[in-house]
Formats: structure tokens, sequence, C-alpha cells
């Protein structure tokens, strides 16, 4: 009771050790004692928690640059730009690529993504999603994609995942996936989530707060020695139009 008091109120350091002193006041019960194992949990999960932080981008200024620590790759036709607080990507495909707006983070500092997406009735040709990716830049300049997790809404209205565990991963394909339906023109919540730690974390796909996939393994994502890139994209055929606002991200990492 005094040490969730504590915790309740800010103090977290006291907490923790108030947690300690129950499993040292219990320690000729053991280890298996449920007391002093919800004890030994309670102050780790505190420490996990108190070990991180969130980012929160409403895009609440300026129309114009996007700004705030975002990137974007462009040049395939859609534009993306800061419009009425919130980030819009919009413009005619004039050859088949990917347009994206992106944050980047080192793989252990990374553990989720989610931003709420609406998706124009114009763009109904177009895939939209989320992606989390480790990338190296080739010599020329060009970005080869090393491993990547995507979660989007196919061309046909589709939930799809698709996991490229290596650059020359040849059974890398688009799974549809049960889940909630993906309405064109209303905003829904889409996440990436990382679970578990170091070399031995997987990823679990959120739509509109449902798990809609788990357990999904790419090494080189957790394993990468420069920063994961995440974010939205959308990418269709040449003579496509995207149409999709994004806003509400949130981001946790580790601080």
């Amino acid at each position: 009771g005094l040490a969730w008091w504590n915790y309740a109120s800010g103090e977290t350091e006291e907490a923790i050790t108030l947690f300690g002193e129950i499993v040292d006041d219990r320690r000729a019960v053991g280890d298996a004692d449920i007391v002093v194992r919800y004890a030994n949990e309670t102050a780790d999960a505190i420490k996990d928690n108190d070990a991180k932080e969130v980012f929160l981008d409403r895009f609440d200024r300026a129309s114009g640059r996007i700004g705030n620590g975002w990137a974007f790759d462009q040049g395939f036709g859609p534009l993306a730009d800061l419009s009425e607080g919130q980030v819009e990507i919009s413009g005619i495909q004039d050859r088949g690529g990917r347009t994206r707006v992106f944050r980047s983070l080192p793989p252990d500092r990374f553990i989720a993504f989610s931003a709420e997406i609406t998706v124009s009735a114009e763009a109904k040709g177009t895939r939209v999603g989320l992606f989390i990716a480790a990338e190296r830049v080739r010599s020329g300049g060009a970005t080869e994609v090393q491993s990547e997790i995507t979660i989007s809404r196919s061309r046909d209205g589709d939930l799809q995942v698709r996991v490229l565990k290596a650059a020359t991963d040849e059974e890398s394909v688009q799974r549809t996936v049960n889940g909630p339906a993906w309405p064109i023109g209303e905003p829904i919540n889409v996440a990436i989530e990382r679970n578990g730690d170091d070399l031995d974390a997987s990823f679990t796909v959120y739509v509109d707060g449902e798990p809609v996939a788990s357990g999904l393994e790419a090494d080189r994502l957790t394993a990468s020695r420069t920063p994961v890139n995440f974010g939205v994209f959308t990418e269709g055929e040449s003579g496509r139009r995207a149409a999709l606002t994004f806003d509400n991200v949130r981001v946790v990492r580790r601080k």
C-alpha cells in the first residue's frame, strides 16, 4: 500500500526501495512466496516504465513544412506537407514508388509508434500504412531496405502485413490478416509495437486498438547498428492518386 502510494505520488525511487524492503523482510520465506514474487515483479515493472518516455505530435502548428524532427521521402509525385493541424500526403503517382514521412531512433530505444490515419476516397487504388525498417545507403545515395515490417490497407481495402527479414528475402509477401475494417474517409489508429528486449524482440501490429498480427520477427530490425526508420507511407502504380492525412502521433521510446 505505502509503496504504491509513493509510486502514484511520483516518488519512484522510494517505491522501489519499499518493495525491496518487503522482499528483505520475507527473505526467510523464499522467492516462491507470492508476496515476494509480487514485490519483485512490481519493482521490475516500475523500473521498466520509468526508463520510458513518450513523444506526442498533434501537429498543432502553422501549415507548411512538417518540421519537429520528421523526415520524408518523396519524388514519385505525391508531396507531404503540414495542413490544418495534420500531415497531408497527396498527388498523382508519376511512377511507382513509396512516399513516406518518418522518424528515426536507435533500434534499442524504439518501443512503439502509432498514428491516426485517414484515407480519402480518391486514394482507393493505393496502399497506405505504417512501417519500421532497417536501411542502408548504398554508393550513389540510393537507400536499400535491409529489413522491414509493414501494416497497411491494400488497394482493395484488405488489412495486410509484410515482414521482410533480409534484403534478399524471396518469401516476403503481403499477408492478409483478420481485423477491424479500415474505412475510407474516417480516421483509424494504427500502431507497431516492439515486445521483448534486444535480440529476442518481436513486433505486434494493431488496427483500431486490436492486435492483428503478433510475434513478427525480423532480426535485422533489432540487431541493426544504424537507427531504424518508422512512419507512415503510401505507394501505388503510376497514375494513381495518393490522398491521406495523419495526426495524433505517439512514440514510446527508451530514455
